[in-house]
């Protein structure tokens, strides 16, 4: 959970793409092309890590993994 942002890239009914990136010790996000934060693992197996979980009011219409 981060509480401060450089800019609140949301708005109520739009499109938004985020893009979350692993690195060893962090992960970086983005949101619609524009780095948006990054922070620690607070796990540091990794590899336990087997779902993600999306909370809110809003409509998933794709996922991929790379």
């Amino acid at each position: 959970e981060e509480r401060e942002l450089p800019f609140f890239p949301f708005s109520s009914g739009e499109y938004f793409e985020i893009l979350i990136l692993c690195q060893p010790h962090q992960f970086k996000v983005a949101v619609n092309g524009s780095h948006l934060f990054e922070f620690r693992h607070r796990v540091q197996d990794l590899s336990s890590i087997d779902q993600l979980e999306i909370m809110g009011d809003l409509e998933l219409t794709d996922v991929k993994l790379w």
